[in-house]
């Protein structure tokens, strides 16, 4: 029988980001998030991190699925 997933994206707010990272043809390509744009970030494929009481995910950028305006 057919099960239906309802999946929803984590929301969160950028705490820390890395200047950039290099390809697999050595090209550099420099990070474009920023510290403290809010961001919708899949269930599946983030590590999820705790540390001091606080609950913290980890991501590529590229596993960001939207920046959200305010």
């Amino acid at each position: 029988f057919p099960v239906t997933i309802k999946q929803v994206g984590l929301r969160g707010t950028i705490v820390s980001v890395g200047e950039g990272y290099y390809t697999i043809t050595g090209q550099w390509v420099k990070t474009v998030l920023k510290e403290g744009q809010k961001v919708i970030i899949p269930p599946v494929g983030p590590t999820k991190v705790e540390h001091e009481g606080q609950e913290y995910w980890c991501c590529q950028e590229n596993q960001v699925l939207a920046v959200i305006n305010n």
